[in-house]
């Protein structure tokens, strides 16, 4: 079996799964089975929440299949070697998270600077600031690339709309472990 049909087959199961949560909670609600209804209802969230992270990871799959076949340079820069967008990126994920896991990229980014201005003395932000150029909204398109080709974010309708991906909440946690 291809990876791609396991994908596929995954994400029926897990859209059936969901049919099914829907099906109980509404039979539930209609017998007036409140706690029964809530419980499907949240076991509907848990199972969109997995239907949503396989879909990430089959569009990254593909996305990385396809690089591959056309023989793209598409590998991951290593931390540090790329200016600073690698500096920056766990305090993004930080600052994501400190919010409720999505948020329009200019907010996140002024957050990240507030964040860091608080935490390094003025000479230290001065100068962190000269090398990525000022402010980081400048880096706003470069950050979400290099974030969204690592599966750290997704975009969700509007563009600039970071959405915190569970790869984006996994690295944080090793960051911060």
């Amino acid at each position: 079996m291809s990876v791609s049909k396991a994908f596929q087959d995954l994400g029926a199961a897990l859209q059936a799964a969901l049919e099914e949560a829907k099906t109980t909670g509404t039979r539930a609600f209609e017998e007036g089975e409140f706690e029964a209804a809530q419980q499907a209802a949240d076991r509907g969230k848990q199972v969109h929440a997995m239907i949503e992270a396989v879909a990430e990871l089959a569009a990254r799959w593909e996305g990385d299949v396809k690089s591959e076949d056309a023989a793209e340079d598409t590998w991951e820069v290593p931390v540090g070697s790329n200016g600073h967008e690698d500096e920056l990126i766990f305090p993004v994920l930080y600052v994501l998270d400190q919010i409720g896991g999505n948020a329009h990229a200019t907010e996140t980014l002024d957050r990240v600077e507030q964040l860091l201005q608080e935490k390094l003395t003025s000479e230290e932000f001065r100068e962190l600031s000269g090398a990525w150029g000022g402010p980081l909204r400048g880096m706003m398109e470069s950050l979400e690339r290099q974030m969204v080709r690592r599966g750290l974010i997704h975009i969700k309708g509007k563009p600039g709309n970071w959405n915190l991906t569970p790869q984006g909440r996994m690295t944080l946690m090793e960051q911060q472990g």
